[in-house]
């Protein structure tokens, strides 16, 4: 499995987070890039939109899912 980087941001008060830079550079992320939201009732999921097809939404979110739990967190 890959290296999982975790930090810590804040929402601001127009709603907008920043993405952790150590977290920006390892997904290779640039200004623009679009990002697909997964969310659960206290949980949030990012992942960039160009590497996700359409049929592959449910696997996504099983591999969130997956991830999280090895690292404690339920969603």
């Amino acid at each position: 499995m890959d290296e999982i980087a975790i930090d810590t941001t804040r929402l601001s008060a127009k709603g907008q987070v920043v993405i952790p830079v150590d977290v920006r550079n390892k997904l290779q992320l640039k200004t623009g890039n679009k990002l697909l939201v997964v969310s659960s009732d206290n949980s949030i999921i990012l992942q960039k939109a160009d590497s996700v097809k359409q049929e592959d939404d449910y696997s996504l979110v099983k591999y969130a899912k997956n991830i999280a739990n090895k690292i404690g967190i339920k969603i």
